[in-house]
């Protein structure tokens, strides 16, 4: 188990998490409620971290958490509602207008 992150933002260490839990690469936050110790112990001693669990995966891990622009979540095209025509960007599955879901066809592919 390695360390592969660590911040004074929570939210920033469970983003990258979901990161690479998209890539499938087994990880978990660590430290979360460090920063009831603040003011007690050096600034970061108290922040959360991100630990890989595979070892043989942390080179992986480490180079998608320095690009993570370049690597998206999930690659989806945009698609237009069927019920009131506005679109659809690649990482909703739902009309922000109506509340539409993403047409999908009978095989199970989204429709595009």
């Amino acid at each position: 188990m390695t360390r592969v992150y660590s911040s004074p933002d929570w939210i920033m260490v469970q983003t990258f998490k979901s990161v690479l839990d998209s890539y499938g690469i087994p990880c978990e936050v660590q430290g979360e409620y460090r920063s009831s110790a603040m003011g007690e112990v050096p600034p970061t001693e108290c922040w959360t971290e991100l630990w890989v669990l595979d070892d043989r995966r942390v080179e992986e891990a480490r180079t998608i958490l320095a690009h993570p622009e370049h690597e998206p979540l999930h690659e989806q095209p945009s698609t237009i509602c069927g019920r009131c025509g506005e679109r659809i960007e690649g990482p909703f599955d739902r009309c922000w207008k109506c509340g539409t879901a993403r047409p999908v066809e009978a095989d199970g592919k989204e429709i595009r």
